[in-house]
C-alpha cells in the first residue's frame, strides 16, 4: 500500500534522474550562450557532481570565488 505524501525508492531515483536531465540540459544551454561557458562547467560541477545547492556553493560557482 502506498500512503500519499510519501514515495517509494524507484519513485525517488526517477525524480533524481528527472532533475539531474533537466539540469544537465540547462546547463549544456548555458554553456553555449557567449561568456557562459566557465560558469555552466562550475555549476554543473557544484550542483550535479558536489551535490551543493547552498547559497555560498552556487555565489562560488557563477562568481568564480570561494565559499
Amino acid at each position: 500500500m502506498h500512503d500519499e505524501g510519501t514515495t517509494s525508492s524507484k519513485d525517488n531515483d526517477e525524480v533524481t534522474t528527472v532533475a539531474r536531465s533537466i539540469l544537465s540540459t540547462y546547463f549544456a544551454d548555458l554553456a553555449e550562450v557567449e561568456g557562459f561557458g566557465d560558469v555552466a562547467t562550475r555549476l554543473r560541477k557544484t550542483v550535479l557532481e558536489d551535490g551543493k545547492f547552498a547559497d555560498a556553493h552556487l555565489r562560488a560557482a557563477l562568481f568564480d570565488a570561494i565559499p
